[in-house]
């Protein structure tokens, strides 16, 4: 039951009272695993490119780059402090766990050693406790409430190199001459510090490369964040009465990309990124999906353009083919004309996977979609029942997993920009158990932005080099060659 203070909270935050309606009702029927077919595999529903391939796109992507307005779309939101999980506990407790002991053993590998003044390394308890106390604390680099994209992963040209500029430079690398459009969505109160950062950083980039940047941000809307229930099946509140709000994941980001009207969006997270010539084999593969993501227009808008002033077997068949290429269906042998020529017209995206060799992440399957349809998805771990019968065999079956590297476009094969919150399904929705002040509660998150809020686009699958793929998700992964390439040679 609403209380007239929660209407006004709603109101507020820009959302309806039937959408809060509808996502309490998901909270308690709870969320629906995928209808899992088959996993994505190399030749089934995975494309792997030859050396030759390789060569002739880069030359397509330099012959064509031109006439397409392109941007790279980088989520930085949130802050760093999971990297330090088991460093707070330290300072807390001093127990030093195995990721505290090799960042001690390890400290002059990093890339950010150089920065801390140090003539050695810390031997006496005193000392950890003070070097992890200024790193993390407010009173030092205070590193525990910074975003990632402010941290220092790597070192080149004689100092510490954030992601944000990781992502400057491989933005340049990418897409070469003239304008670098990079928008990224973070955290209001990170803002300023990505403007900030930008002032000292875009100038020395526009000095290394023949490019001017054009750098915006976007917040995750409040509008898009969701309600909890506690362990009685009630709406969660706080001690004051007023309803719990969560973020509603990295699924409410659509609409962030939905603001953006370019022919191309280079989609990855603020954290994967390598150093050196990690980062060139990174630019060189988005160089590489631009291209086939050109192609892929190029290809649909030909077969609709066919079916729509000539219906007959032929263009249909043909359809279809581009589809199958291109759709990321099973088949669409027998629907009609209009609905064929619908398909051809989502926004259509091109998305790496990499070869699955311990790494987590989603994992390219066919599924049966929230429209009854046999199609291409990335599909997260919690969206899978393992109980299902033949779940256990299927998963043993997948050899690759989705690392977020992706070149999208949000327009039709007329070059017309699409309402992307028109393609998610809606159904594909996580539930997860939580706690609150020692209190119960299951929280909802929307569509993952990858997953279900790309559900129904055109999409393609296609692997990549595992060298593309170095995220950091705690301090330990800075050790990795990777992150270390540049600074040792």
């Amino acid at each position: 039951m609403l209380t007239d203070k929660d209407r006004a909270m709603l109101r507020e935050r820009g959302m309806g009272e039937e959408e809060f309606a509808y996502l309490v009702d998901v909270l308690r029927k709870g969320a629906e695993p995928a209808d899992l077919v088959r996993p994505a595999v190399v030749g089934d529903g995975i494309m792997k490119l030859t050396d030759g391939e390789i060569a002739e796109l880069e030359q397509y992507w330099e012959v064509r780059k031109s006439s397409c307005s392109a941007e790279k779309f980088v989520p930085a939101s949130g802050a760093a402090t999971r990297m330090f999980r088991d460093f707070f506990s330290y300072l807390d407790s001093g127990k030093e766990t195995g990721d505290v002991a090799r960042f001690f053993d390890s400290l002059k590998d990093f890339a950010f050693y150089p920065d801390l003044g140090m003539k050695g390394e810390p031997e006496r308890d005193e000392e950890k406790w003070a070097l992890l106390s200024f790193m993390l604390g407010e009173e030092g680099w205070n590193w525990g409430v910074l975003p990632k994209g402010m941290l220092t992963f790597h070192r080149e040209d004689g100092r510490g190199i954030t992601p944000f500029e990781d992502h400057l430079r491989e933005g340049a690398l990418c897409l070469g001459e003239g304008d670098v459009n990079i928008h990224f969505t973070v955290s209001p109160a990170h803002r300023e510090l990505f403007m900030k950062k930008a002032e000292e950083i875009v100038p020395l980039m526009e000095k290394r490369f023949p490019v001017k940047y054009n750098l915006t941000y976007s917040f995750q809307e409040p509008g898009t964040d969701t309600p909890a229930l506690d362990g009685e099946g009630n709406l969660f509140r706080l001690e004051d009465g007023s309803l719990l709000m969560r973020p509603g994941g990295h699924g409410s980001l659509i609409r962030n990309l939905n603001k953006i009207d370019r022919d191309i969006i280079f989609l990855k997270n603020i954290d994967n990124v390598g150093a050196g010539s990690y980062r060139e084999l990174a630019a060189q593969w988005f160089r590489i999906f631009g291209a086939l993501l050109i192609r892929a227009r190029e290809e649909l808008s030909l077969a609709e353009a066919n079916l729509s002033q000539n219906p007959d077997e032929a263009n249909h068949e043909a359809a279809c083919k581009v589809l199958k290429r291109w759709g990321g269906i099973d088949s669409c042998g027998r629907e009609d004309t209009r609905t064929i020529i619908k398909r051809l017209n989502r926004p259509v995206r091109i998305c790496g996977m990499v070869r699955n060799d311990g790494d987590t992440g989603g994992g390219p399957f066919w599924l049966i979609d929230g429209r009854g349809n046999c199609s291409l998805q990335i599909v997260e771990t919690a969206q899978i029942d393992k109980s299902r019968e033949g779940t256990e065999e299927k998963l043993a079956g997948v050899s690759h997993f989705n690392p977020v590297f992706i070149a999208c476009s949000p327009k039709n094969c007329a070059g017309e920009k699409l309402n992307l919150e028109e393609f998610v399904d809606r159904s594909a929705v996580f539930t997860v158990e939580k706690s609150l002040n020692g209190q119960p509660l299951r929280a909802l998150e929307h569509p993952g932005l990858w997953n279900g809020a790309m559900a129904f686009w055109n999409t393609t699958f296609v692997e990549i080099p595992a060298k593309c793929f170095n995220p950091v998700k705690s301090l330990s992964d800075l050790l990795n060659k990777a992150h270390l390439s540049e600074k040792m040679e």
